[in-house]
């Protein structure tokens, strides 16, 4: 079976956006049986753990065979191997869904997690104020090009894949904005990804874990 490592310290505004949900989602869509194990703060920097990941960041997983894979992006290229809900089989079609997952890692998040970390963790509060303006007007530049390459498809590759989890879970990560709302197909893309029951029952576990203890 395989062990997905994930946390439980976050505050209520992470809930939800966690990376472990990737993971669990990926998980889920591939119908693949797993684990769960909590890793506390101060687990992340132990030995053991950062054997798993290098960086003591969640999520990881570990596969039957020993096999250790970590950050979320690997996780569900390496778990559409196993599936071709996530990753399919056609050349093309996979060079293009490899291309989406790298997108939502990169192009997408790095915009997203910078609004969020001048909202959520300010560093200096006046320079993060100048420079929030220029990192919204990035953020809105990028949501449109992802709106027209989408057009009126339900889906990035037509059909669901892996690019979705990552995409979907990034867009998310905008929920403390209003930034997503002026573009009603990222909002009707977003529902539709929503109402999956992999990424239901995904969602129920991973915010079913803030309310436990961690062992």
């Amino acid at each position: 079976m395989i062990t997905l490592y994930a946390c439980n310290f976050h505050g209520a505004f992470a809930h939800g956006t966690v990376r472990d949900i990737r993971a669990r989602w990926a998980l889920e869509e591939a119908g693949l049986a797993y684990e769960t194990r909590m890793v506390g703060r101060e687990g992340l920097s132990t030995p053991e753990y950062r054997a798993i990941h290098p960086f003591g960041k969640i999520p990881a997983i570990v596969e039957e065979d020993g096999l250790a894979i970590f950050e979320s992006a690997a996780i569900v290229l390496h778990l559409g191997e196993r599936s071709e809900v996530l990753l399919p089989h056609d050349r093309g079609d996979r060079a293009r869904t490899t291309a989406w997952i790298c997108a939502a890692a990169t192009t997408l998040e790095w915009a997203v997690s910078t609004l969020g970390r001048i909202d959520f963790f300010p560093i200096d509060r006046d320079a993060d104020a100048t420079i929030r303006p220029t990192v919204v007007r990035v953020v809105q530049t990028r949501l449109a090009a992802l709106t027209e390459a989408l057009g009126d498809r339900d889906y990035l590759e037509g059909r669901f894949t892996g690019a979705d989890i990552m995409m979907r879970c990034v867009l998310d990560m905008l929920s403390h904005t209003d930034l997503v709302a002026p573009y009603p197909t990222l909002t009707a893309y977003m529902d539709r990804c929503a109402a999956r029951p992999a990424f239901q029952r995904a969602m129920r576990d991973h915010l079913a874990a803030y309310d436990k203890e961690l062992a």
